[in-house]
């Protein structure tokens, strides 16, 4: 009976440390990514979960740590001590966009499980003659090693700054610490099992050789993804030597780019015997999300739907976002009235944002000082830029720059009004988040300028003042945008 249930329990461990190198441990698969941007807090905190109980490379190292503690009070300190490890650099390095190459982080993770399977093999003392480093000090610094592998994982999905970018940080952190949780019971119930029996002392050895064993694993799977994202001239790849077992780069976010299509009119066309991508040479392309497909399965780049403060766009890649139709997303709902114009929020990047103005026939904006600077487009119809009390008319495809604090302002004399595209820098501290609710600010606050007598449209001003000078001179049919000039929202 004994020997019965030792077999079972040592099947079950031999399990978790025999699959790791076949796991996908660590895929951000595209149904997640979906939800993560359809979703909210709890999403995180659920695939928090997910990725710590099918995080192969974190179980196999806490399983090492644990193997021989058997006080509650033990293993409360050195799991506390990884947990506050993972902690710091999960949630630091998420936050703060700090992130490296996550092949080579696993593969330093995959070291720490080598680590502690020939600690508990007493490796130490038996191959070097001295004693282990402090046990609890290396379960802290090993904490930040596997906390920043989280965080490389992490920073795959699209994380938008205009979704709460640190309670999702947090919830994924909770998320983490329930997979945990639930991994560790599973783990000290298997571990009191096997310790009830005969044959502990022996298995022992056989299971921490097995930790030494699929560390080593995971550390040849990680330095191959290594050398075939990062090195890939080097380190080419046929179709019939590559091994799909491994654990699947193109779950994790890593993709490789299509080398452009040779023309006979550059110089830079390539030879026919070099004209092979990489893709091609695996037989195979990568997604958008950079899973593996073959030739003829279509996966489309992943589309974000429109909400009430932000256009449909879609997900390419990680960090990589595409508005295909700016036009579109102008009439998509998400653009907020001001007595300025209408402003669209389009794409909010690391240190740019764009948004789109609409201003209404009849609108005027006099000269004021703005901040930043800015980039302007017109996409459509005409308007009037004025600075420093000099006027140009400005017409579909034109461009201009302001610089900061430079006063500008713009009027819309004809009947077509304009719609123009506006790139600015980002605010020290601004999120899209912000950037939203302070065009909302704005909206307030120009309507009680409005009323406190602030022009804003034509008719609000003298017959004689520049602007209707100026307008009178270049649309003989300016008088009809006159008349119907004045805040009508």
């Amino acid at each position: 009976m004994l020997l019965t249930r030792m077999k079972a329990v040592t099947a079950l461990i031999a399990s978790l440390v025999l699959l790791s190198p076949v796991a996908h441990a660590h895929g951000i698969s595209e149904e997640a990514r979906r939800r993560m941007l359809e979703g909210g807090d709890l999403q995180y905190l659920i695939l928090g979960a997910e990725h710590m109980i099918t995080g192969y490379d974190h179980l196999l190292f806490l399983f090492g740590v644990m193997f021989f503690l058997t006080s509650f009070s033990s293993i409360l300190r050195f799991v506390t001590a990884f947990t506050i490890g993972h902690t710091i650099t999960l949630i630091s390095a998420t936050y703060l966009g700090i992130t490296a190459n996550y092949f080579l982080i696993d593969a330093i993770i995959a070291l720490t499980v080598i680590y502690k399977g020939f600690e508990n093999l007493d490796g130490f003392p038996k191959v070097f003659g001295t004693k282990s480093p402090n046990l609890l000090f290396m379960v802290v610094l090993f904490g930040l090693i596997h906390g920043f592998g989280l965080s490389t994982r992490l920073q795959q999905l699209p994380i938008r700054e205009d979704s709460g970018l640190l309670m999702h940080i947090l919830s994924f952190n909770v998320g983490v610490e329930f997979g945990q949780i639930a991994a560790l019971i599973v783990m000290w119930i298997a571990l009191n099992l096997l310790r009830r029996t005969r044959h502990f002392g022996s298995a022992s050895v056989f299971i921490n050789a097995g930790l030494i064993f699929a560390g080593f694993a995971l550390f040849l799977m990680q330095t191959h993804g290594l050398f075939h994202t990062t090195m890939q001239e080097d380190y080419p790849i046929s179709r019939d030597d590559h091994i799909h077992a491994h654990l699947e780069m193109g779950s994790m976010g890593q993709t490789t780019a299509p080398a452009a299509s040779p023309s006979p009119s550059t110089d830079f066309a390539k030879p026919a015997a070099s004209e092979q991508t990489s893709d091609e040479a695996h037989g195979h392309s990568h997604a958008a999300d950079g899973s593996h497909f073959m030739p003829g399965e279509v996966k489309p780049a992943m589309t974000v739907g429109a909400t009430p403060t932000s256009p449909e766009y879609i997900q390419l890649a990680n960090n990589v976002e595409i508005i295909e139709s700016v036009q579109e997303a102008m009439n998509s709902g998400s653009a907020t009235f001001t007595h300025e114009g209408y402003f669209g929020p389009l794409l909010f990047g690391e240190e740019l944002r764009a948004y789109t103005l609409r201003l209404e026939p009849g609108m005027f904006l006099s000269e004021h000082p703005h901040p930043t600077e800015s980039i302007v487009y017109a996409l459509s119809g005409r308007y009037v830029l004025c600075s420093e009390g000099k006027r140009k008319v400005m017409e579909a495809g034109s461009i201009f720059h302001f610089g900061s604090n430079m006063p500008t302002g713009w009027e819309a004399p004809f009947a077509e009004g304009a719609e123009i595209l506006i790139f600015k820098k980002k605010r020290e501290g601004d999120d899209y988040d912000s950037f939203v609710a302070g065009i909302k600010d704005m909206a307030a606050g120009l309507d009680v300028q409005l009323k406190d007598g602030e022009p804003f449209y034509y008719s609000q001003l003298p017959a004689d003042h520049p602007a209707i000078q100026f307008a009178r001179s270049k649309n003989p049919d300016f008088s009809a945008v006159l008349e119907t000039s004045g805040p009508t929202k």
